[in-house]
């Protein structure tokens, strides 16, 4: 089992291929915006903690996963906004494409204790079917689920 835990803070970009069982430790308490990119092809588990203990901070982490056949995948997230925080502006999403087999367990938590700015979750998954890469190869895209996962893959938002 290999572990990784990161503190981040300023404007970021953090990429990781994974092929093991992986716990990936992200937090953040000062200003941070960007984005993690994995992609895994084992058993992954990712939880990742926005905390606002200050005033005017924020906090926007989107994490981006292509979930690998059969692979197993659990994305955490807990943005907590202590008592008595004034501006704080949070969101934490996921964005994954899963390939067949992939298991996604996704678990969205908000612990506010302060009116915030802005304090948000999203989620999505996305897997295409064999009819839509039928569909994409027959107008001429040739390897169109190997590009979509590589369009997927390099969009950096930030």
């Amino acid at each position: 089992m290999t572990h990784i835990k990161k503190n981040l803070s300023g404007e970021f970009l953090e990429r990781f291929h994974l092929a093991g069982d992986t716990d990936i430790e992200i937090s953040a308490d000062t200003d941070a915006v960007g984005t993690i990119i994995i992609k895994n092809h084992g058993k992954l588990n990712v939880n990742v903690a926005a905390n606002h203990v200050r005033d005017n901070v924020k906090i926007h982490i989107m994490v981006k996963l292509l979930a690998g056949e059969n692979s197993e995948n659990g994305l955490a997230a807990t943005a907590t906004i202590a008592p008595g925080v004034q501006g704080a502006d949070s969101d934490i999403g996921f964005s994954v494409i899963a390939r067949p087999g992939a298991k996604i367990k996704m678990q969205p938590d908000q612990r506010i204790s302060s009116v915030p700015v802005a304090a948000g979750h999203s989620a999505s998954i996305y897997r295409p079917s064999p009819a839509q890469i039928i569909y994409l190869e027959s107008a001429g895209l040739t390897d169109a689920d190997k590009l979509l996962e590589q369009a997927f893959l390099m969009d950096e938002v930030v």
